[in-house]
């Protein structure tokens, strides 16, 4: 999916980033993982097992942090690093940038 993104996020063009990736992410049902409406299964399921729908979510949301992470400028990544979900660089990047652009 990166080889979409044709642009990449900077301090100067945050909305048009956010743009395509917005409409990615919502053309492939994944926006909710970003903005935090897919939650993060429980590590038990009702049965008392663990939870297969955990390692998808987890494999889900780590696909989606490597997607975000690539669209970004060394500059832009500089306000990420060390954040381990899609849905925090998502509003980092957000409370970051969307008042400069």
């Amino acid at each position: 999916m990166v080889h979409l993104l044709i642009i990449k996020s900077s301090f100067s063009n945050y909305l048009l980033w956010r743009s395509q990736v917005l409409s990615l992410l919502q053309s492939q049902h994944l926006f909710g993982y970003v903005d935090g409406s897919v939650t993060k299964p429980s590590i038990i399921d009702s049965s008392g097992s663990e939870n297969p729908e955990l390692v998808e979510w987890q494999q889900t949301s780590q696909l989606l942090l490597s997607l975000l992470l690539s669209s970004l400028t060394e500059e832009a990544m500089s306000t990420v690093v060390g954040l381990s979900s899609s849905h925090d660089i998502w509003y980092t990047l957000e409370n970051t940038f969307s008042h400069r652009s």
